[in-house]
């Protein structure tokens, strides 16, 4: 049961888990002031955010295209969550209306992304 989960979700796990690893290096790193591997991190989360449902569709070892599916439209709420709050953050932490428009990058890549699964390879 926990092996049959984990292996249907195996790709979100490796995408999130990407992405914390990188969210939790660039705290570290500014902690240090290490500045220029600050940016190097930021960059890498931002396409970590960004693609998060391609790095997710990657590393999923499902065989059904629904699932692939399934699993591209729920990766596609954490990739949005993800890049809403990133550019957020690059925002000064300060909310302006354009922000919510990034959301549309990672649900456009997913888009693509299913696109790519519907038709017959």
């Amino acid at each position: 049961m926990i092996k049959s989960f984990f292996s249907n979700f195996r790709g979100l796990f490796v995408a999130s888990g990407f992405f914390w690893i990188l969210f939790i290096l660039h705290i570290v790193l500014a902690s240090f002031e290490l500045w220029f591997l600050f940016k190097i991190v930021a960059i890498l989360i931002l396409l970590s955010s960004h693609f998060h449902s391609l790095i997710a569709f990657y590393f999923s070892n499902l065989k059904n295209k629904n699932e692939n599916i399934f699993m591209v439209y729920l990766t596609s709420i954490f990739s949005v969550i993800y890049s809403i709050g990133y550019w957020y953050a690059v925002n000064d932490m300060s909310f302006e209306i354009w922000i919510l428009f990034t959301g549309l990058i990672p649900f456009f890549i997913s888009s693509l992304i299913i696109r790519y699964l519907i038709t017959d390879n």
